[in-house]
């Protein structure tokens, strides 16, 4: 598997699923698949899928915040909302939190803060938590 795969089949919801150390040319590779959901043209939901990843830097907190500020200037404005699945880590926490300090996220974000022992939550299983206990997430607001 690559760093990333992304799963279309039931748009618009579009899985995304990381996997590995995130390094700064793996993230450009992501970021300008990324910009190929725009080519859809069409609303849709990202569920992020984080938990396999690892190694996250400054640098890569940074760059992701610069496509977010990017992304954001597309009009008009397709994306609805996106949940994260990351798993429960103090380092990441930060990271996510520099990230919009530098910028506001493009639409609502849910982070799933996913602990060690709940080995049912993915990308598959995540709308029907998110539905049935939506305070279980932490909400970031544009």
């Amino acid at each position: 598997m690559s760093f990333f795969y992304i799963d279309f089949s039931s748009l618009p919801i579009i899985k995304i699923k990381l996997e590995g150390k995130i390094t700064c040319e793996k993230m450009d590779e992501f970021l300008n698949k990324w910009l190929e959901i725009y080519e859809l043209d069409r609303r849709h939901t990202l569920i992020f899928d984080m938990t396999k990843t690892h190694s996250p830097t400054i640098k890569s907190a940074v760059k992701l915040a610069k496509f977010i500020k990017k992304v954001k200037m597309e009009k008009p404005q397709l994306l609805d909302r996106s949940i994260i699945i990351i798993n429960e880590n103090t380092l990441l926490r930060y990271l996510f939190k520099v990230i919009f300090t530098i910028t506001k996220p493009i639409a609502p974000v849910f982070f799933y803060w996913k602990k060690s022992s709940e080995t049912n939550v993915n990308v598959d299983t995540i709308l029907n938590i998110f539905h049935k206990n939506i305070m279980s997430f932490q909400f970031i607001r544009p």
